[in-house]
C-alpha cells in the first residue's frame, strides 16, 4: 500500500465502524433530532401526494433545509423510515469522507493532519451527534466548495452553483460560504461578478425571510441566558475536540463508566489541543506570518471567528448559534495554517491521530453500552425527566441525547407502515412543511 494513502485508509475506516457501531447499537440512527427529520420527511411524502391534513401545511416559498428533506422524503419512497436513517447516515458518510480527501488533496493539507483535525471538527463534530443534518449538510456544500482549484472559487459559475446549493442546505453554511466567496472574491478582484453571482441566492433569502411565518420553540436542557459567557464560548470551543458523551435517555455512559471516563476523554481532548497548537505553531515558523496573514483563508477565518464570538448563548430561535459559525472559521484557519505545510516532527502528529480515534473509541464504548441499555429497557424515557436535575450538572458535559425523539421515529414507522398521515404536531418548523395555522 502507498503510504500516502495510509492515514486515507486508516481514518476511512474508523470512521465507518464508528457509524456502523452507532447506527446497528439501536434500531434506528440515534442522532439527537434526526427522528425529527424522518417524520417530517413522511409527512412531506403524504401531503405531496395529496392527502388532505388539518395539522400540516407545505410551504410554497424556498426554504433552507429543503436538501435534507428532499433526500430523507425519497428514501422513504422505498424504505421504512428506521432503515432510511440508516441508509442516510451511510450516505453522508461516505460523501463527507471523500469531501474530506479532495480538500486535503487540492489544499496540500499534510494527511496526518488533516484527516484526524476533519474528522474532530467537521465530521464527528458536536453538531452531527446533536443529529443537526441539515447543518452537517450545509457543512458538506462548504467542503466541496473548498475542493475546488483555487481559481474556481471566485469564478461566478461555480460561485453562482455553491451559493444556490448551500442556501437549500443550511442558513449559517450559507453564511460561511458567502464569508469564503467574499474573501476569494476580494483577493481575486472579482468582486462585481461575485456580487452578481450570489444574487440569485440573496433573493431567494429575501423571499424566505418575507413569508417565512412558522417559529421554533427554543427548548434547551439549561437556562443558558444565565450561563458566564466566556466560559460558554470556551466550552464551544472544546466540543470541537474528540470526545464526547453518549446519553441514552437516563443512561449516562460518563455517569455509567465512571470519573476515568471523563478523564480519559478529557485527556484525549487536551492532547487534541496540544498537539494541534503544536503543529500551528511549527506551520507559522515554517511558512512566516507574512505568508499565512497573506491568505484568504485567513481573513475569513478571523471574520467568522469573530461572529462566532458575539453571538449569544441563545438567539435566532435555536441554543448557541455561535458554534453554527465558529466551525466554519475554525475550518478556514486551519487551511490557512496548513496548506502547503509538511510536518517532520512525528510526535504532533501521533498524538494529533491518537487523540482523535481515541475519542471515537470511547464514543463507540458508550454507544454500545448505551444501546444494551435501551434495547434491555434498563435506560427508561420516564426515568429521565426524573434524573435531568440530578445528574444534568455532573454528567452533561459533551453531552448528546440520542435518541430523545426516540417517541418520533416510532410514530414514523407505525404511520409509514400504515400509509398514513401521524397525528402528532411538528417539533420545529424550518424545513419544508410547517403546522397548519
Amino acid at each position: 500500500m502507498n503510504r500516502a494513502h495510509a492515514p486515507a485508509l486508516l481514518f476511512s475506516v474508523a470512521a465507518m465502524a464508528l457509524l456502523a457501531v452507532a447506527a446497528f447499537s439501536f434500531p434506528y440512527a440515534p442522532l439527537e433530532d434526526f427522528p425529527e427529520w424522518i417524520y417530517q420527511g413522511h409527512v412531506f411524502n403524504k401531503l405531496v401526494e395529496g392527502q388532505s391534513s388539518l395539522l400540516y401545511e407545505v410551504k410554497t416559498y424556498p426554504v433552507p433545509y429543503a436538501l435534507l428533506q428532499l433526500m430523507v422524503s425519497a428514501l422513504l419512497l422505498v424504505a421504512a423510515p428506521m432503515m432510511a436513517s440508516r441508509i442516510v447516515l451511510a450516505l453522508w458518510g461516505v460523501l463527507s469522507l471523500v469531501a474530506v480527501h479532495k480538500v486535503i488533496a487540492r489544499n496540500a493539507v499534510s494527511p496526518w493532519i488533516g484527516w484526524p483535525l476533519l474528522l474532530s471538527l467537521i465530521v464527528f463534530n458536536s453538531p452531527f451527534w446533536n443529529g443537526y443534518l441539515g447543518y452537517q449538510s450545509g457543512l458538506l456544500v462548504l467542503l466541496f466548495f473548498l475542493a475546488l482549484p483555487r481559481d474556481n472559487r471566485s469564478d461566478w459559475r461555480w460561485v453562482l452553483a455553491f451559493s444556490l446549493l448551500a442556501f437549500f442546505a443550511h442558513g449559517w453554511g450559507y453564511v460561511a460560504l458567502l464569508a469564503f466567496i467574499g474573501a476569494y472574491a476580494l483577493y481575486d478582484r472579482r468582486i462585481v461578478s461575485c456580487g452578481a453571482a450570489i444574487a440569485p441566492s440573496l433573493l431567494l433569502l429575501a423571499i424566505y425571510r418575507k413569508f417565512n411565518v412558522s417559529h421554533s420553540e427554543l427548548t434547551v436542557m439549561f437556562d443558558l441566558d444565565h450561563v458566564n459567557p466566556v466560559l460558554y464560548k470556551l466550552y464551544t470551543l472544546l466540543k470541537s475536540g474528540p470526545y464526547h458523551n453518549a446519553i441514552v435517555f437516563d443512561f449516562n455512559a460518563m455517569a455509567h463508566f465512571g470519573p476515568a471516563f471523563l478523564g480519559a476523554g478529557l485527556a484525549l481532548d487536551a492532547i487534541f489541543f496540544l498537539a494541534l497548537g503544536a503543529l500551528a505553531l511549527m506551520a507559522l515558523r515554517a511558512l512566516g506570518w507574512r505568508e499565512i496573514g497573506a491568505r484568504p483563508e485567513t481573513l475569513t477565518g478571523v471574520g467568522l471567528v469573530a461572529l462566532a464570538l458575539i453571538l449569544p448563548p441563545t438567539g435566532f430561535e435555536m441554543a448557541n448559534p455561535g458554534e453554527r459559525i465558529l466551525i466554519p472559521g475554525l475550518l478556514a484557519l486551519s487551511l490557512a495554517f496548513f496548506s502547503g505545510y509538511s510536518p517532520s516532527a512525528l510526535v504532533p502528529r501521533v498524538a494529533l491521530s491518537g487523540a482523535v480515534l481515541g475519542g471515537m473509541a470511547l464514543f463507540a464504548l458508550g454507544l454500545i453500552a448505551g444501546g444494551a441499555a435501551y434495547r434491555s429497557g434498563t435506560a427508561g424515557a420516564e426515568a429521565m425527566a426524573a434524573k435531568q436535575t440530578e445528574t444534568g450538572a455532573r454528567y452533561s458535559w459533551f453531552g448528546h441525547r440520542l435518541v430523545q425523539f426516540d417517541s418520533r421515529m416510532r410514530e414514523a414507522e407505525k404511520a409509514w407502515r400504515h400509509d398514513a398521515l401521524p397525528s402528532e404536531p411538528l417539533a420545529f418548523e424550518t424545513g419544508l412543511i410547517a403546522n397548519r395555522r
